[in-house]
């Protein structure tokens, strides 16, 4: 009998809080790849996580680094990486698999150990740019962000990190579809292997009954207007809470749940403030981060979703969001940034509100809109579920993943259950 084949996946978030390298690793294990992940945890909210523990028949285990809490507390977290990267690189040696598969440019700088130790093909998940996201950050992070210069140089070396790391060491790239092909085209110059994966859902989620029972206590007799992601400014959530004041004038029982860990506490302050001088404290909850199979419960109790992302690069060239595909999929109507990606589907599925993210008037007022026109609403949402069961799902994703592992695994690759 043939040994099924293996896959180890390498992430910078723990695997329940990172839909993209869940959905890949729940899509070999259907396909019966043995799959152990190893996540590398900096966040405050992953201290509490199990080191080790088995979650849908997937391995994983969390690698944090050691003084972590102070490492916080000093707001050092590039240190509190390169503190993780030993512990990674042993958990990565100890097991003999057919496949490495990173995601994420933090965790691909281990490639070198893995092509150079292990002799096997590695995989990477371009999923964003990096380069550009990451400047951002540890121009933030060393307090050189107003230094336009120190961005440029710190992009610069980001990227040709990461060119040199795929051309040297990646032999299957898998990147996003976004306006223009940028990513895909980017990585084409130094990859033979470019595949694009879109960042959609499962065509079908489970309800947890016994969650949606109380939160349907809990939340009884509001209007839920609902945001899942990373919880600052550059995803529109001072834009959210300054629009629910508005909002609640018209319609007083609007409450707005922020879902997923706050990263921006410059944000945090400011947001704090505005609660608490304009008496909204009844109106905004931070639900805080969970996990990524919790997230459909959330939004089937709500009747609006938020996908506010604000002027960025990063974002105005998005072909659409994992979340707006989530919203989609639970038949909720959006309110979406007018960007030219996220126009073209919304326009298409006929699923929402383009408005300009940055003026919360126009904000507020689509808010109010869907939540006082329910016919409005109800069909948007129903829009936006056929469009996911019938073109935005995994399913044609699904193949081009399998494909990508078969070809490279040959015939140690073993499939039940999955064609």
């Amino acid at each position: 009998m043939r040994k099924a084949a293996s896959a180890c996946l390498i992430g910078s978030v723990s695997l329940r809080m990172f839909p993209r390298m869940y959905k890949v690793a729940k899509i070999l294990t259907r396909r019966g790849v043995r799959v152990r992940a190893i996540c590398i945890s900096t966040r405050a909210h992953e201290s509490t996580l199990p080191e080790e523990e088995v979650v849908d028949g997937i391995r994983v285990r969390e690698i944090r680094p050691i003084l972590l809490p102070l490492i916080r507390t000093l707001k050092l977290i590039p240190a509190a990486l390169l503190l993780s990267y030993p512990r990674a690189i042993a958990e990565i040696l100890r097991g003999q698999d057919d496949v490495y598969h990173f995601f994420h440019l933090y965790t691909l700088v281990l490639a070198p150990f893995v092509k150079l130790l292990k002799m096997r093909p590695v995989f990477y998940d371009g999923i964003e740019d990096y380069p550009h996201r990451m400047s951002e950050s540890l121009a933030s992070w060393f307090r050189l962000l107003r230094w336009g210069l120190a961005k440029k140089l710190i992009y610069g070396a980001v990227r040709a990190l990461e060119m040199w790391l795929i051309r040297n060491f990646v032999d299957q790239v898998f990147t996003v579809d976004i306006v223009g092909d940028i990513l895909y085209k980017r990585y084409k110059r130094v990859a033979d292997k470019v595949v694009v994966i879109k960042n959609v859902p499962e065509a079908e989620a489970s309800i947890d009954e016994e969650l949606r029972r109380e939160l349907l206590r809990k939340y009884a007799g509001y209007k839920l207007v609902v945001y899942v992601g990373a919880v600052n400014k550059d995803r529109g959530c001072l834009v959210m809470v300054k629009a629910v004041k508005e909002v609640s004038s018209k319609v007083p029982n609007v409450k707005l749940l922020l879902i997923g860990p706050v990263t921006d506490e410059e944000f945090m302050e400011e947001a704090a403030e505005f609660i608490k001088k304009h008496g909204l404290e009844e109106h905004i909850d931070f639900i805080g981060p969970i996990p990524y199979t919790k997230i459909h419960t959330y939004l089937h109790i709500g009747d609006v979703a938020l996908a506010l992302f604000q002027p960025d690069t990063q974002y105005l060239l998005s072909r659409g969001s994992a979340k707006l595909f989530l919203y989609m999929r639970a038949g909720l109507p959006i309110i979406v940034s007018d960007f030219p990606g996220m126009r073209a589907i919304v326009e298409k599925a006929r699923c929402g509100i383009l408005v300009n993210p940055t003026d919360v008037s126009a904000v507020a007022e689509a808010i109010i809109k869907l939540l006082k026109d329910v016919e409005l609403a109800r069909m948007m949402g129903e829009n936006g579920r056929r469009a996911v069961l019938s073109e935005y799902n995994l399913a044609l994703e699904e193949e081009k993943i399998f494909h990508a592992y078969k070809e490279r695994l040959g015939w140690r690759f073993e499939t039940r259950g999955g064609g």
